[in-house]
């Protein structure tokens, strides 16, 4: 049974550049060891990582032992329900993509919040940062947000056995999924699913 969104559709890839998700997946899927509910899909802005950081979650500064780069402006980033709700209540919230959004950020945040914050992801996610601020993705080691484009088409979020950890980088694939000609080779475990 695949994870359904807070539309009651089936949950959709939040992100991949970077990889987001609790289980770095790609996608806001959530279990019992995910104690914060990385459930909702944000689309960061400014003022919401400026929030983050000052309550003390910054989101801002790499954190390598958790494969995690640090995220600038446009990032899609995979968020605990309750610091984007207190985020939300403070005026900061970050913008919301729904469809990627897991069905159980509802025992957190009411519905009518979340829509209040949706957004269809711009062609140009560093749009949504200050003058001055990079683009998603315009860092070092960081391509252009294509996105994925390159990549394929996006595997489903709800298989949960693609959710095996590998220490490689991003283009990581399902077994049977095709990688692009530079993704390198995983060994030692099955290559965790990106989109």
């Amino acid at each position: 049974m695949s994870e359904r969104n807070v539309l009651g559709g089936e949950l959709e890839p939040c992100g991949d550049d970077p990889v987001t998700g609790f289980y770095r997946d790609g996608c806001c899927n959530t279990g019992p060891e995910d104690i914060g509910s990385h459930t909702i899909c944000a689309v960061v802005t400014t003022e919401f990582l400026e929030h983050q950081r000052r309550i003390g979650n910054d989101l801002m500064k790499p954190a390598p032992q958790y494969r995690f780069p640090g995220l600038v402006p446009g990032d899609r980033w995979c968020v605990t329900a309750m610091n984007w709700l207190r985020a939300h209540r403070d005026g900061a919230a970050a913008y919301v993509v729904l469809a990627s959004t897991h069905e159980r950020a509802l025992d957190i945040v009411p519905l009518d919040a979340l829509r209040e914050h949706a957004i269809d992801v711009p062609a140009n996610p560093g749009s949504l940062g200050g003058q001055g601020e990079l683009a998603a993705g315009q860092r070092a080691g960081r391509p252009d947000p294509g996105r994925g484009a390159a990549h394929g088409p996006r595997p489903a979020c709800g298989d949960r056995r693609a959710r095996a950890t590998c220490s490689c980088s991003r283009e990581c694939r399902c077994p049977g999924e095709p990688s692009p000609p530079t993704a390198p080779t995983c060994r030692g475990s099955p290559p965790r699913r990106t989109r």
